[in-house]
């Protein structure tokens, strides 16, 4: 009668297993529409929270425009012949019409200005060459004069060009690829004899990024779809094996996806990982239900295995789910937006994949496939069971490795590097390094550190004593380490002085204010994009751009840091010099990765730690299942530096995944552990454990490395990386609980039989 009141909810359960399989099949197609509408954001928002570096930027681009450009470098010519001033003119003139454009800069923007009789005025540089009144000698001249205006639009020999287009703020991703591809378009269209087209800029950066992505998404989900489950195959022996977890992964992206769609979440550099990741985690506890059906055999009804398995697997598999979940949660104390969205998305679909697992056993029981063991997993057994007894018998040894290990990892942390420059994403083949690599060889003027200088105090900017104050503090800035060179409103104050004065040059120790504060009390700042780009219209706030020789992060904030340190006690009280910019913003961002790392990962195995204690009810238990993995995750963050693997936005992440994802392998033990102990001596439990458990260890270890070394095939190198450290995270910890869980075990089971 007892038997038969435990098997009754378990029948009901089994007879309404198609209402369960179309329940979720149903929730799954309506799901498919949202799914399917996924958006993308190719753009660094998603990066940045609202802080005060964040809206410093936005007053900066509300002053001086947006920061979002194409790039468009010409080399492999002439630069100063009529043709190709021609053809610059031309392109000025074109995309001027384009309503998603704000401003296009090239050789034949650039205005100078000159005095004429007591009036200084403005004109085309170029323009007296085009007209034939001047040779390209004389051209050449001249433009040396205003080197300070010339220097990011042509090189040094003459023989490379750049122009810049800066796009209107607030575009969306699909109106910044329609300029993008319209540019390329226009190229085709008038081409240049012997020309070499290089693209570059943030907006060309991001949309070159996110397609790389959506590349990758669209090899990585049915390449690791296909390879996980020829590895189902192999170890189960039967396709039907396969229809399972086929069908969980299937409903668990869907679901995923469709709530990101729901919570208006798009998909972005961080979060284009949701889908690899669920794809290979939703599948663990299918592979222990199924080895433990292969480990079982036939049971003379469905519905007693059905209980047998829920007996032995559901409460496992639930806490298993519990600390993957807590070890993605843990991810949403981040500052960065887009990592605490990878942690919320992730987490869910590790929960509801758990759902989905328990909701279609009932229909995919295969009772029909009655081999009690399988060869492979014999193999697996005896493998386990082997490094069981050398693990017992050379226990002081293992431990003295695993010290060894873990100090080696320690020291490892010390050298981490962070970086989070998006050109050192892509791989150094890839065609949009390479063009960007070329016109920063040739004008060394990719990456701008911006500054914005406010001041209070009316006509301060125009004040001659400040003005020179600022000629020596820009000097300063141009011998700093790193710096290529520096634009700033005393470079067109020095060009209107040489234009006041009728000379060449000027004498740095006078500077005629009147007649500055006269040109550009009547200058229409709207007319004349070079004051523009340094001046608002108030005259209260100008622009400080630090052109960098590259965007490495930690020299970018160190530099920040410096430059306002190294402003003169003069100037100190009266002009505030406040960082600005996108190449700030990804710099600041990433001083706080290492933190947020740190944290996640202490608030994962605290929570972890926390779970297990309570739910084995053991103090011991859970200290075991922390340390053991532990040891693994110490070795591979530590050997990050070794292997020159930085900390970027992606391999941030590893700490609190890992740690949630490998502690599943000491849950099953541990739990099968406390259920054996109390009838088994403690290292003939060990063994049986170890043995039984061997097979979804291992063939989940294997799962998952495949999974993750799909990405390796990926096109942006923090996803490779990324892939990198989770395999080794991966085999590092099945080794740990191969080897130096059942030492562990030996003291939980002294433990339990002291008590």
């Amino acid at each position: 009668m007892e038997t038969r009141s435990i098997l009754r909810p378990w029948k009901f359960f089994y007879r309404i297993r198609w209402i369960l399989a179309l329940t979720v099949l149903a929730v799954v197609a309506a799901s498919i529409p949202s799914a399917s509408k996924l958006p993308v954001d190719p753009s660094n928002l998603a990066m940045f929270e609202r802080t005060q570096s964040f809206q410093d930027n936005e007053r900066f681009q509300s002053l001086f425009g947006g920061d979002d450009t194409v790039v468009i470098g010409v080399g492999n010519l002439e630069v100063l012949t009529r043709p190709v001033l021609n053809w610059l003119s031309t392109m000025a003139e074109d995309f001027a019409q384009w309503p998603e454009i704000e401003t296009v800069e090239n050789l034949m923007t650039v205005k100078g200005v000159a005095r004429k009789g007591w009036k200084v005025s403005d004109f085309v540089l170029a323009q007296a060459f085009l007209q034939g009144d001047e040779t390209a000698d004389e051209l050449r001249s001249k433009l040396e004069n205003f080197h300070e205006w010339i220097k990011p639009f042509m090189n040094e020999t003459g023989h490379f060009t750049a122009a810049v287009i800066t796009l209107k703020p607030g575009l969306k991703s699909a109106q910044r690829h329609y300029v993008i591809v319209k540019t390329r378009d226009w190229l085709k269209d008038h081409p240049l004899e012997n020309a070499s087209f290089y693209l570059s800029g943030t907006a060309v950066e991001q949309d070159s990024f996110i397609a790389r992505i959506e590349k990758d998404h669209h090899l990585f989900v049915p390449l690791t779809f296909g390879l996980m489950m020829l590895i189902i195959l192999f170890f189960f022996g039967h396709w039907l094996y396969m229809i399972y977890p086929a069908a969980v992964i299937v409903a668990t992206i869907v679901s995923t996806q469709a709530l990101m769609t729901c919570l208006n979440s798009p998909m972005n550099v961080i979060t284009s990982l949701v889908a690899p990741v669920i794809l290979i985690i939703s599948i663990s506890d299918v592979i222990h239900i199924q080895s433990h059906v292969r480990h079982v055999g036939r049971r003379p009804r469905p519905e007693r295995a059905l209980a047998v398995t829920f007996h032995a697997l559901a409460l496992p598999c639930l806490l298993t789910t519990l600390t993957t979940m807590a070890g993605f949660f843990s991810l949403m104390i981040s500052r960065v937006p887009a990592i605490r969205q990878f942690g919320f998305f992730s987490g869910f679909g590790t929960g509801i994949a758990l759902c989905w697992t328990f909701l279609l056993l009932p229909v995919f029981f295969l009772r029909h496939i009655h081999k009690s063991d399988a060869p492979q997993h014999q193999i697996w057994s005896t493998v386990a069971g082997q490094l069981t007894e050398w693990s017992l018998k050379y226990r002081r040894v293992i431990i003295l490795l695993a010290l060894i290990f873990v100090g080696g990892g320690l020291y490892g942390l010390s050298g981490t590097q962070i970086h989070t420059d998006i050109l050192g994403a892509f791989k150094p083949d890839d065609p949009f390094r390479q063009d960007t690599q070329t016109i920063q060889r040739q004008l060394e003027g990719i990456y701008p550190l911006e500054f914005r200088v406010h001041t209070e105090t009316e006509g301060s900017f125009l004040d001659a004593s400040k003005i020179l104050a600022w000629n020596r503090f820009e000097k300063l800035i141009e011998g700093f380490e790193g710096v290529s060179y520096v634009r700033y409103l005393t470079d067109v104050l020095n060009v209107l002085d040489r234009a006041v004065r009728g000379k060449d040059e000027g004498d740095e120790n006078e500077i005629p204010d009147f007649y500055l504060e006269k040109y550009i009390a009547g200058m229409d700042l709207k007319e004349n994009p070079e004051l523009k780009r340094v001046m608002s219209a108030d005259l209260r706030d100008t622009r400080l751009s630090v052109f960098l020789k590259s965007s490495d992060t930690r020299h970018v904030m160190e530099l920040a840091a410096k430059i306002q340190n190294a402003l003169p006690d003069d100037l100190k009280g009266i002009w505030q010099v406040t960082p600005a910019g996108q190449t700030y913003l990804l710099a600041s961002m990433s001083q706080n990765l290492v933190k947020n790392e740190l944290w996640s990962i202490a608030v994962a195995m605290a929570a972890i730690w926390l779970m297990l204690t309570v739910w084995f009810r053991s103090l011991t238990a859970g200290l075991i299942s922390i340390l053991v993995n532990a040891l693994a995750l110490t070795v591979m963050i530590g050997s990050m530096p070794f292997l020159r693997i930085p900390l970027n936005t992606a391999t941030a992440t590893i700490g609190s995944v890992a740690v949630g994802l490998i502690v599943d392998h000491s849950i099953h033990v541990l739990y099968r552990f406390k259920q054996n102990i109390k009838t088994q001596k403690i290292e003939k439990s060990i063994a049986h454990v170890m043995a039984y458990c061997a097979q979804p260890m291992i063939c989940t270890t294997f799962i998952l490395t495949a999974g993750f070394a799909v990405t390796l095939l990926g096109s942006i190198e923090p996803t490779i990386q990324f892939a990198v450290m989770m395999i080794g995270v991966l085999i590092m910890a099945l080794l740990a609980n191969l080897l130096v869980l059942p030492i562990g075990l030996t003291v939980m089971g002294r433990n339990h039989n002291n008590e």
